[in-house]
């Protein structure tokens, strides 16, 4: 599996998001998104595609975290988003670049 797939391969198994800020500055809270509904996982997919994996790692902590579940409550992954534009998963080597922030932003 290509590493700019493997993200999408835990996706597949999500069964719940959870979304929130990594600071707490400026924080609306918690988001919970269901992705029991086959049309809204496809969307957040999509919405996390990787581009590339460049080779980088960003200094900062990150903007916003999404915490993966599966059905039964087990924790997948955690992923978050730096800048709107890369995503950083403990699974890779370097922050990944997305094939378009500004969806996943939305």
């Amino acid at each position: 599996m290509d590493g700019t797939t493997a993200l999408d391969s835990v996706l597949k198994q999500a069964h719940v998001v959870r979304v929130s800020s990594v600071n707490g500055v400026g924080a609306v809270g918690e988001i919970r998104v269901d992705l029991s509904d086959p049309a809204e996982s496809a969307r957040l997919r999509t919405a996390m595609a990787v581009e590339s994996l460049p080779g980088f790692h960003g200094m900062c902590l990150g903007d916003v975290r999404f915490e993966v579940f599966d059905l039964s409550g087990g924790r997948l992954a955690v992923v978050v988003l730096h800048h709107g534009a890369t995503l950083r998963w403990g699974q890779w080597e370097s922050d990944a670049v997305l094939a378009d922030g500004r969806l996943l932003l939305a």
